[in-house]
């Protein structure tokens, strides 16, 4: 880890002339000016260096010639606290090291000695050391806040009262000369500064605000709480330090302000019988604050008061007597007049209100009924007429009248039904209409009314008024009205949709039997005769109205449905009925519904009878066999059946129409021969009726049976060894049919005699072939139809008979390392020319494996042991990368048979080992700029392979560097030529790889590389290194000349990590003062071009590096002269001239005139008007018109101003008093 330097300040003793001293045992070079002179800031910190040198080159510093030892001593009885003398060994210049910072206001300047030994000579040179003061002590202002108050209304740029002025302390203002004394400048700053200016009295060290214009608190803006303004005032020396305190203006209110109402005159309506408040408020209020803001009410007219009253505090307006709208004399009283005042002192403002009122009427009169037509009915229960059911709309019932004794609107009426009810209490609202004006009730839609429903109508008739101000007041009557009937309805049935239920009527029902009587009325009032006829659905005309009642059908025709009249079940029947009101009779049709119930009175029969014989052949095809015909004379479900056959289980069935005789399933004349059955058909009547026939189904006989074989399996066995066998086996087959069967197979290695089934073994099976059985198939043909025929499977075992010893064939394997325990290395297998069970099944390792790192299986296969493992490089170690193994193997018969076999493995080196580093991390260290370096470090690693090719290591970095490469064989890292910044890496990390097989790999390592980068410091760099700036003579302090960190003029280093800081060099001109931080140039102490027009300094650029690198930039600031001076001239005041002086005569000359500025400049002359006397441009003052002693006046005072011609004109008035010359006497 690197830590940086404490920095270091250099400062460049300007003015010191140095000249050579040589003795006999040491030459110095000192100033020519003894003591020598050094200037260092105040505060500077601990390391800060001071060299002793001149700004005109190494020449002129306090060195040796370099000599032998010599010893550096310096005697500073008031500093040696603060500095210490040290020497640069590479030079033997001597410079100062600030030990404390240094205080101004503690130590201003001290005196040192600085003496030089060498041997016995000594020789010294006297140092004065002067502290710069920074004006680094902050202003003081004793109490923590100011407060006062301040009336409004007072004019701009009055001081604010003494509690809000700010009395500062500052020891560094108190300076005196040679010392320059600090400036103090006031400013405000905060909410409310922009109210307030500053008035700064320097001799008495006072900040006054004032206020910047007059306040009226009353308009002072909403955001400032009630009146009270806040800001800062603040002091601010010259070096920056600054102090604040917190100021609390509160703006006094003063009686200004008349109170204002929002409306007036403000207009109101009351009714004329109202008591009460009228108006809340006034809508009047006082900007002012206080009691300047609170305000009564008062009436202006005493006559108000009989009918009005306003609340003194509120305003509150109120009425106290009705006003009366038919009354003239209140019309005096619509306007009312409010005082309205603020009780502000010494004198109250008012201001008043106008109240116009004006008084609406109230509704107070009732209407009354007056006389109804077409009569006025005595009671409500009396018709006042009739109207028919089957009236008109607009057909007039009959008109209300109501009157009402108020006027105007109040007065007017205004009709409307207010219920219309039947005498069944339905509501009839919608069945009339009342003109709203005349009170004419008339017909509203035509057919509500029904004089079937209702007798009469009860309408209730409401008149009200129309007032404007109040809620109409009304009356009501009931008038009762007849309804006249109309003939308007047809006959109406019972049900009424005219459909009627049906009807049932019994088969066989005798003619003249009545069926049923039609309910049906007229609904109309008069209900008249009713009238019916069938007129459709009567097929055959079974049906009759009856003569002595037409409302009631009769059977005409017996009704018989059943065959062979078939007549319908079922009839649908159209009745209209007539009734017998006039004008015109109306109809009516209703639809009757007739159902014949059925009675079964007749059984089913069929088409063949019992004891019938069906014969079919015994491979009938399944399906139909015979149709069958059944019949039923009932109608309906009588007439409708089904059929069943039985016995249940029997391969025939019958249709389900019953009209085939059906065969389900094959038939075996075999198994049975004949199958008798018997048809059953019931009818669906109830109850139902059924009749059954009796028939046999015979079967003719067919060849139809195939050969059977019983059993159909044969189990037989026969060792490997065996002779040609015989009997091994006897199959046993039949055939239902007479035809007889033969024998045959065609297995090898087997026969059947062809009579008689009998299987024999003919020899050539081995079991070692790998066939140990064999399935023999033998036929049983049908000897009367070779297609048919039967088999048998006759299955043979051939048993084992260890015939043959295990071999092996010698093998050799290599294995590539590693092989772990549990992996399987080779097979070694031995052949056995018996089968299973007699072949191989073990095998066991004899010899060849003393270190037991080999297992076998039953397999053969050879695995390494368990908790072994095959490393070639251990094996090597130990003389062991090829085994011989002895491996014995036997069979798997109850005595065994075993041979043996040689194995041999041979171990195999392969690249299995991962390079090792010797270490996790290198470091390294270079320095910044440093070209190349041959070695930084070296990394190293190790790969535990034999093999010389799989050990050999290659290194490279991943990824690649642009600053380090390392050598792929080596390891040695070394440094490009890459130029490496400390600022932009302090340490470097490089992962290194190394990789095995001379790079190929695949194994690799991974370590670090770490490379600290140690910094170079170079000095600071900036875009210029002379400054002139001009500036005018009255430049205020503190205002900014220049920056050293403006896009302009910029100072940089080339490592971004450093700082830099900015100060003046101690012989710079101490009218400026620099920011350390900023590089800002600021204006400390007053320009005077007078006295000096140049001002030079040294701008000291330091870095924070070590050792402290350095910039200047030298900088003369020109001062240019500001008009300050008026022109001074010192000619006499007076001359005289002869009155008969010519036009143009010399009176006077203005002379001796100077002008303190700096600046060259001329004059103009002028004079005044009114006397006989010009000026010319060199002041020359002649006599411009004719003077006369005699004519008075004999004296005059000229007046000539003489002003430069700098941009600000000094004027002189330069006062002559001329005389005319004494009278002559003769």
């Amino acid at each position: 880890m690197h830590t940086a330097a404490a920095p270091l300040l250099l400062l460049t003793l300007a003015g010191l002339q140095l000249h050579g001293l040589v003795n006999a045992a040491v030459t110095i070079q000192r100033p020519t000016v003894n003591p020598a002179q050094a200037w260092i800031p105040e505060n500077s910190i601990a390391g800060t260096i001071v060299n002793i040198a001149e700004t005109d080159g190494p020449a002129n510093k306090i060195r040796t010639n370099g000599g032998g030892t010599k010893t550096w001593t310096l005697t500073a009885p008031s500093c040696n606290s603060y500095f210490q003398l040290q020497v640069d060994a590479s030079t033997d210049d001597a410079y100062l090291v600030v030990l404390n910072p240094p205080d101004f206001e503690t130590i201003k300047s001290c005196t040192a000695a600085v003496a030089i030994t060498e041997g016995a000579t000594t020789v010294t040179q006297d140092l004065s050391i002067t502290i710069n003061n920074t004006f680094d002590v902050t202003p003081g202002l004793a109490p923590a806040s100011y407060s006062c108050s301040f009336a409004e209304e007072q004019a701009a740029d009055t001081l604010l009262p003494s509690g809000c002025q700010a009395t500062y302390t500052d020891s560094e203002a108190d300076l005196v000369a040679p010392y320059a004394a600090d400036t103090i400048s006031c400013s405000l700053s905060g909410t409310h500064a922009a109210y307030f200016s500053v008035q700064h009295t320097v001799s008495s060290k006072l900040c006054a605000p004032k206020a910047n214009s007059k306040f009226d608190r009353d308009h002072i803006p909403t955001s400032l709480p009630a009146g009270t303004l806040n800001f800062d005032i603040n002091v601010i020396d010259a070096g920056g330090n600054k102090v604040s305190r917190p100021v609390t203006v509160t703006v006094t209110d003063i009686n200004d302000n008349t109170p204002a109402c929002s409306v007036s005159p403000i207009a109101l309506t009351v009714s004329e019988t109202f008591i009460g408040d009228i108006l809340g408020s006034m809508g009047c209020s006082d900007i002012d604050s206080g009691v300047n803001a609170q305000i009564t009410y008062s009436l202006m007219d005493p006559a108000s008061s009989r009918y009005f009253s306003v609340d003194s505090t509120t305003g509150r307006l109120s009425t106290i007597a009705e006003l009366d709208y038919d009354v003239a004399s209140t019309s005096n009283y619509t306007t009312v007049t409010i005082k309205v005042a603020d009780s502000g002192t010494p004198t109250a403002l008012t201001t008043s209100v106008t109240v116009s009122i004006a008084i609406t009427p109230v509704n107070d009169n009732t209407p009354a009924w007056g006389t109804f037509s077409p009569t006025d009915p005595a009671t409500a229960t009396t018709p006042i007429g009739s109207v028919s059911e089957n009236a008109d709309a607009g057909v007039v019932v009959f008109t209300a009248n109501a009157i009402d004794a108020d006027k105007g609107s109040d007065g007017t009426i205004t009709y409307s039904i207010q219920s219309a009810k039947g005498s069944d209490l339905s509501n009839l609202m919608t069945a009339f209409k009342i003109n709203s004006a005349t009170g004419v009730v008339s017909i509203n839609t035509k057919g509500i009314l029904d004089r079937e429903t209702i007798t009469y109508a009860d309408i209730t008739v409401l008149a009200q008024d129309n007032p404007t101000t109040s809620s109409p007041l009304t009356i009501t009557r009931a008038i009762r009205v007849t309804i006249d009937d109309y003939n308007e309805i047809p006959p109406a049935f019972v049900p009424a949709s005219g459909i009627y239920p049906t009807v049932t009527v019994a088969e066989g029902l005798a003619s003249g039997s009545a069926v049923v009587a039609l309910s049906v009325t007229d609904p109309d009032a008069s209900n008249t005769a009713i009238t019916c006829s069938i007129i459709g659905g009567n097929t055959g005309s079974v049906f009759k109205m009856n003569a002595g009642n037409p409302k009631q059908i009769d059977v005409n025709i017996a009704i018989e449905p059943d065959k062979p009249t078939s007549q319908a079940t079922s009839y649908v029947l159209a009745v209209a009925c007539a009734d017998s009101g006039s004008p015109t009779a109306l109809t009516s049709t209703a639809t009757v519904s007739i159902s014949v119930s059925l009675t079964n009175d007749n059984v089913p029969t069929a088409n063949f009878p019992s004891g019938t014989n069906i014969v079919i052949p015994e491979n009938q095809a399944v399906g139909d066999i015979t149709t069958i015909v059944p019949n039923d004379n009932d109608a309906g479900a009588d007439g409708t059946f089904t059929c069943s056959l039985s016995p249940a289980g029997s391969p025939f069935s019958v249709s389900a129409a019953c009209d085939k005789l059906v065969m389900t399933s094959l038939v075996d004349r075999e198994t049975i021969a004949s199958y008798p059955m018997i048809l059953t058909i019931k009818d669906d009547g109830s109850p139902a009726s059924s009749s059954t026939v009796s028939f046999t189904v015979s079967l003719s006989d067919i060849n139809d049976n195939y050969p059977v074989c019983t059993p159909s399996t044969y189990l037989a066995s026969f060792a490997e060894t065996s002779p040609a066998i015989s009997p091994l086996v006897t199959v046993t087959c039949s055939d239902a049919d007479t035809f007889g069967i033969s024998y045959y197979s065609n297995t090898t290695y087997f026969t059947v005699d062809s009579n008689t089934g009998v299987v024999s073994y003919t020899g050539g099976a081995d079991y070692d072939t790998g066939v140990s059985s064999y399935k023999v198939v033998v036929y049983a043909v049908d000897k009367n139809d070779a297609n048919q025929y039967a088999t048998a499977n006759v299955y043979v075992t051939v048993t084992n008979v260890n015939e043959f010893t295990p071999t092996f064939t010698t093998k050799t394997v290599s294995v590539p390392e590693p092989r772990y325990g549990g992996q399987l290395v080779t097979s070694f297998v031995a052949s056995d020319a018996d089968a299973s069970p007699d072949n191989v099944k073990s095998y066991r390792i004899t010899s060849g494996d003393s270190s037991g790192y080999f297992s076998i299986n039953n397999a053969g296969d050879i695995y390494v042991t368990p908790g072994r493992t095959l490393d070639y490089e251990a094996l090597s170690a130990a003389g062991l990368t090829s085994f011989i193994l002895t491996i014995e193997a036997a069979d798997g018969a109850s005595t065994p048979l075993t041979g043996t076999g040689s194995l041999t493995i041979s171990v195999t080196d392969i690249n299995d080992n991962t390079p090792i580093f010797t270490q996790s991390t290198y470091t390294g260290t270079v320095t910044e700029g440093t070209a190349t370096v041959a070695t930084v470090t070296t990394v190293a690693a190790t790969d535990a392979d034999i093999t010389a090719a799989f050990k050999t290591i290659q290194y490279s970095f991943s990824p690649t560097n642009t600053y380090f490469t390392v050598d792929p064989t080596s390891g040695v890292v070394s440094k490009t030529a890459a130029d490496l910044k400390y600022d932009s890496f302090q340490t470097v990390s490089i992962p290194v790889l190394a990789i095995d097989n001379s790079g190929a790999g695949p194994n690799t390592a991974t370590a670090t590389v770490v490379i600290s980068v140690t910094s170079v410091n170079v000095a600071p760099t900036c875009t210029v290194t002379v400054l002139t700036p001009t500036v005018q003579e009255d430049m205020a302090l503190g205002t900014q000349l220049l920056s050293m960190t403006s896009p302009t003029t910029h100072c940089s280093d080339s490592n971004s990590l450093q700082t830099l800081s900015y100060s003046l060099s101690a012989d710079s001109d101490n009218h400026f003062a620099i920011h350390p931080s900023t590089g800002a140039l600021v204006l400390s102490k007053n320009l005077d071009f007078e006295n000096t027009s140049n001002h030079y300094m040294t701008v000291l650029v330091k870095d924070n590096g070590s050792p402290v690198m350095s910039a200047t930039i030298v900088v003369t600031v020109s001062v240019t002269d500001v008009n300050e001076y008026a022109p001074v001239c010192t000619s006499p005041t007076s001359a005289s001239i002869p009155e008969d002086s010519a036009v143009s005569a010399a009176v006077y000359s203005v002379t001796g005139c100077a002008d303190s500025d700096k600046t060259v400049t001329t004059f103009n002359y002028a004079i005044n008007s009114g006397v006989p006397f010009a000026v010319s441009t060199a002041g020359a003052v002649t006599l411009s018109s004719a003077v006369d002693y005699e004519t008075p006046p004999t004296s005059y005072v000229v007046e000539i101003a003489i002003s430069d011609t700098a941009p600000s004109l000094g004027i002189q008035d330069h006062h002559l008093h001329h005389h005319g010359d004494h009278p002559a006497c003769q």
